[in-house]
């Protein structure tokens, strides 16, 4: 169950990563057909602090589904293997 809400964090913020990454190509291919953006590099920032902030909290949520698999194989090792090479 936990690992559920882990992969579906990690799926919300790769497609928040991906929906920013393709705002900033629709910005830097087609700046004068966005129309109801007139201040198009405001809104290429916005869109790239955006990015930033997915891709890091991507991140974190990659570290912590590690750290929960790890702990997972932890508990479930047989006594006396664990920590064995």
């Amino acid at each position: 169950m936990e690992l559920d809400f882990i992969t579906a964090a990690e799926s919300h913020y790769k497609a928040k990563m991906d929906e920013a990454a393709l705002t900033m190509r629709v910005y830097m291919r087609n700046a004068a057909g966005v129309g109801e953006h007139p201040q198009v590099f405001e809104e290429f920032r916005n869109v790239l602090e955006d990015f930033q902030n997915a891709r890091e909290n991507f991140k974190l949520v990659q570290e912590l589904k590690s750290q929960f698999i790890s702990a997972q194989q932890a508990e479930s090792a047989p006594e006396g293997t664990e920590g064995e090479d």
